[in-house]
This record gives structure tokens, C-alpha cells and sequence, in this order.
């Protein structure tokens, strides 16, 4: 007998179409014609073709409203957990007439909170930010801003968690062959001071102490450092960067606190390390050395300080001195601390 939709019966396919709710694919696998052949013979027998998709689910106005309003819900989750087409519950939203909300909050699946306002968190942040963290946009026209650093040094991971960790979701890596631990932050817009790829300090830190303080803080924490020689014959605060306009700022507002700091040239452009790293651009370092420039510049700084490795190298240099003075005298030493 030839093999031929003639030989389908009406009965059989209404069954397995209506009654099963089987696709025309499905049908057809199991009679052994195409989902075409199919698609004919239904018509051929007066059965309604579905609209095509998967099976509608059995979801009320009520609860996609609720899911979709409510709970907050994207089209996609609400899909998923029906197993069905998020097209369809797309579609089951614009014929109910709710409001839609735009991409880049629907996929928002965890809770954000709008940054502080605090300037000196702000200005503390933004210092952070030069010193070592790329923020972006997730994709363009995003309301999700990324905020992500890679570090071998796991105190680094562990401040960058707690100054975002009420803001946003956190994810932290293993750490890779190399040591260095990856981690990234979501946070909402209220962030958007943090984008700009900033070539001085904002004006507006630079206008009170505090928050100049709490931005170079910033700044330290991320890439500063205090140290002792081997010798323990002297003590240094160093900050590297390859932008030398925020160097030589910061310099000239220390100066006018009285501090006296060098900015010199560490590393050249093109110089390869023993590590084999190239610098593209010439490495620039402040540093402040003399004796009691650098207490009393650690005397200020230090209670803006947020990093526990930073502030432990703090107290370590300040006992050097304190030993120091006691075998070689105090003079010359300036005792007051700077208010800010």
C-alpha cells in the first residue's frame, strides 16, 4: 500500500492533535510522515490548527499580574517556570494592558540600593575607583552599572566587598593559577559618578579638607603604600600611577597642608620587568620620606584609611619613627596633628 496521507485516519490525528495536545512534529514522528504532511491532512480534516508555539499554559490574569507586578518578575522567568515561550506571556502582558517596564529593569534579578549621597563616601569611592577599578556600563543604555578589579591580594577583595555590599550583588572568584582573585559588583545608576575615567580629582573634593582627605584615602587604599627600609633606618610613603596630572595635584594640595612630597618618574615607557610586563606609559611615584612629614601626614590620613593591611603598614612606620626618635631625639618633629 502506498504511503500516502490517504492513509492517515481523521479519528487517529484528532486524537493525538486534540485530545494528547501533541505538536504537528510530534504527530508526525509517530504516524511517520513530516509535520507538513501532517499540517495537510489536518486541514483535509477539519481539524483547527493551533497557532504556532507550544501550548498555551494555564495561567491566570490574576497571577501573571501578580508575578509580573508584584514579585517583579521578567517575562523570561515567568516563561520558564510555566515552560512555555516567554513570547507568549509577552503577549498575555500587552493584551492586558500592564504597563511594560523597559529591558534593562526587567532582567534586574537582584536588589539594588541607591548609593548614600554621603559626599565623603563619594569622594572616597571615586579615589578608589582611580586608583584600581574598572566601572562600566553593562551594555549600552544599561541601568545596571559593573564594578569589577582583579587582585592577589585578598584584603583588597575583602574591602571592595564591604564597601559595595549593601549596594548591590557580588560575585567572587577562585583564585586562578596566577593568584589574582576576580571580583564584580552590580549596582544601579545612583553610581554613574563612578563611570568617568577621571584624569584629576573632581573639584568639588578639592574645596574642604575632608573630603580631599577621604578621596586620597581612597586612593592610597587602592594603590598607595607605607614602608620600612631593611635597615630600618628610614620609612616611606609611596603612591605609584601612570597618571602624573592626579600625582602632581595631590602633591601641590599637600604642600599647602605643609607637606613637603617628592613626585619622580619610577618606571620608564617601554621598560619590560622581570616579570614580563611592558609599560606602555611612563610609571609616575609621590612619596614622602622626611621624618616628621611623614608622621604627621600618617597622623591625618590614617583615620580615613578603610584598608587593614594599609593601616597595619601605618602603625608599623609610626613605631620606626617612635624608635628612631628615641635613639636619635626628636628634633625638628612636628607634634600637632592636622585638622581637617
Amino acid at each position: 500500500m502506498p504511503h500516502t496521507r490517504k492513509n492517515i485516519n481523521c479519528n487517529k490525528l484528532k486524537d493525538l492533535y486534540i485530545k494528547r495536545k501533541l505538536s504537528l512534529l510530534k504527530v508526525g514522528k509517530i504516524l511517520g510522515y513530516s509535520s507538513r504532511t501532517i499540517e495537510i491532512k489536518t486541514k483535509e480534516c477539519k481539524i483547527p490548527i493551533r497557532k504556532p508555539g507550544s501550548i498555551p499554559p494555564k495561567i491566570s490574569d490574576k497571577t501573571l499580574k501578580h508575578l509580573y507586578i508584584q514579585k517583579k518578575m521578567s517575562s523570561r522567568k515567568i516563561a520558564k517556570i510555566y515552560k512555555c515561550a516567554y513570547s507568549y506571556i509577552d503577549t498575555r502582558i500587552k493584551s492586558m494592558n500592564i504597563p511594560r517596564r523597559n529591558l534593562s529593569i526587567a532582567h534586574i534579578v537582584s536588589k539594588r540600593i541607591n548609593f548614600s549621597g554621603d559626599v565623603n563616601e563619594k569622594a572616597y569611592l571615586i579615589g578608589f575607583r582611580i586608583g584600581d577599578l574598572r566601572v562600566r556600563k553593562m551594555y549600552k543604555n544599561s541601568e545596571s552599572i559593573l564594578v569589577d578589579c582583579g587582585s592577589t591580594k585578598l584584603e583588597q577583595i575583602r574591602l571592595i566587598k564591604r564597601l559595595f555590599e549593601k549596594y548591590g550583588r557580588i560575585w567572587i572568584s577562585r583564585p586562578k593559577t596566577n593568584g589574582k582573585t576576580q571580583i564584580e559588583i552590580g549596582v544601579n545608576e545612583s553610581f554613574s559618578f563612578l563611570l568617568p575615567k577621571y584624569q584629576i580629582f573632581p573639584h568639588w573634593t578639592m574645596k574642604m579638607k575632608k573630603t580631599f582627605l577621604n578621596i586620597l584615602a581612597g586612593f592610597v587604599d587602592a594603590e598607595g603604600s607605607f614602608f620600612i627600609s631593611n635597615n630600618k633606618k628610614s620609612a616611606t610613603f609611596s603612591l605609584g600611577n601612570y597618571n602624573k596630572s592626579i600625582l602632581e595635584q595631590t602633591k601641590q594640595k599637600l604642600y599647602g597642608y605643609n607637606f613637603h612630597a617628592n613626585l619622580f618618574q619610577g618606571v620608564k615607557k617601554g621598560y619590560t620587568g622581570k616579570d614580563g610586563y611592558s609599560h606602555r606609559q611612563d610609571y609616575w611615584i609621590l612619596s614622602i620620606s622626611r621624618k616628621k612629614d611623614l608622621q604627621l601626614f600618617i597622623e591625618t590620613i590614617s583615620s580615613y584609611l578603610k584598608h587593614k593591611d594599609r593601616i597595619k603598614q601605618t602603625q608599623k612606620v609610626l613605631e620606626n619613627i617612635e624608635m628612631r626618635n628615641k635613639k636619635h631625639g626628636f628634633i625638628g618633629m612636628q607634634r600637632d596633628k592636622l585638622q581637617p
